[in-house]
């Protein structure tokens, strides 16, 4: 029986409470899978080292904490983000690593999936990693929102000392520069990045500005939402470490009130979601012709079985009707048919090869009499007996 990998839970955060980030939310949901988890905990302006050490002090045998320095020596691309990913990576010791952002939550029920991807994937040594599914949540936790622009998958959980490092801005992660291999663990990952309120969509925009070299002001586009194409109600379940926060009194935003924003990527996602849609209608028919030719496939199989039984039958009768033809009911020995047809064949050969051929004949004596004293049904089983002998 294979062992289950030992998991690294890693993650990385700054002014998680400024940012109204699920941060705890976040460390919980995988912890119950992980052996250890490395925090990296960077110079914050909020409480956000007090949750860290919170949970330390909760999970002492779990939680490891990097206290670090976030400087602004490289803010291009994001390069502080996939640094301060990749010092909490080096950290870890299990056989696999689990990366989850501040505002990324694992549903409960997701556990099993993921382990079980974890074994298949650790049994075969070109698989890197597994891939997670995304639901990315827009305003507040009753809407999501698909499209081009918003990532449908990512890497979150990959082999430990393989040399894969955060890329970009640790949004996934690569090998030697190049995407990794990777099998899809089914598993969801639920992104809150954009459940805010008006106030903290300013904040995150000026807060992630500095990581990305933007200075000045965020633009009116960063700091509100806009009612996009693939907008659409959650009616699901979200994972349990967030029922506190959604039962909150606070005050999110309404993304069904925002104003359209017509810009290239809308048109794309317009045009996506028609793809889209007529996909889906594809799939359905082709799934509905390939269920019927698989009924037909199967009817004909059931037709193929019937007539080959009826053929088998047909074969065993006549089988059946020659030797009854051929043999005495009773006796079970050739009849006088069966012999003179016999006797004449080796007569043949006789005549034309000269080769010297046999025939005994012999009468059961005073059979009669057995018939007269004891009965036809004796006699029948005196007749039976003599053929037995004569077989033998």
């Amino acid at each position: 029986m294979n062992e289950t990998p030992k998991i690294s839970g890693f993650t990385i955060v700054r002014n998680a409470t400024i940012l109204a980030y699920p941060f705890r939310e976040s460390v919980l949901s995988i912890l119950p899978l992980c052996e250890e988890f490395i925090i990296n905990c960077g110079n914050s302006t909020d409480d956000t080292a007090q949750i860290v050490e919170q949970l330390a002090k909760e999970y002492p045998e779990k939680i490891k904490i990097l206290f670090t320095d976030w400087s602004l020596e490289n803010p291009q691309g994001g390069f502080q983000l996939k640094k301060q990913s990749d010092l909490a990576l080096q950290e870890t010791k299990g056989d696999w690593c689990f990366y989850i952002q501040a505002d990324e939550v694992i549903h409960e029920e997701e556990h099993s999936a993921i382990l079980a991807a974890i074994m298949k994937a650790s049994q075969n040594p070109d698989i890197d990693g597994i891939l997670f599914d995304y639901l990315h949540f827009y305003g507040n936790f009753s809407y999501q929102i698909k499209g081009r622009n918003w990532y449908r998958r990512e890497v979150r959980a990959f082999k430990n000392h393989r040399g894969i490092r955060a890329f970009r801005d640790a949004q996934g992660f690569r090998k030697n520069g190049k995407r990794i291999t990777v099998i899809s663990s089914t598993a969801r990952v639920f992104h809150y990045g954009y459940v805010r309120t008006v106030e903290s969509l300013r904040t995150k925009a000026e807060e992630m500005a500095q990581w990305w070299g933007k200075s000045g002001s965020p633009s009116s586009e960063n700091i509100s939402l806009k009612r996009h194409v693939g907008l659409s109600k959650y009616l699901k379940t979200h994972p349990k470490w967030m029922a506190e926060r959604i039962a909150s009194n606070t005050i999110y935003c309404d993304p069904t009130k925002g104003v359209r924003c017509w810009n290239r990527d809308e048109l794309k996602n317009i045009i996506t979601a028609e793809i889209t849609v007529l996909t889906a209608k594809y799939d359905e028919k082709r799934k509905e012709y390939d269920k019927r030719i698989k009924e037909m496939a199967s009817e004909k199989e059931k037709i193929q079985v019937y007539f080959q039984g009826l053929i088998n039958d047909i074969v065993d009768k006549n089988k059946a009707l020659v030797e009854l033809s051929q043999k005495d009911s009773l006796t079970g020995l050739l009849n006088r048919g069966t012999f003179e047809g016999s006797f004449n064949l080796e007569l043949q050969r006789y005549q034309r090869y000269k080769e010297p051929f046999a025939v005994i004949m012999f009468d059961i004596d005073h059979f009669k009499k057995v018939n007269d004293k004891f009965g036809h049904e004796a006699g029948d089983r005196v007749l039976v007996g003599v053929a037995e002998s004569v077989n033998k």
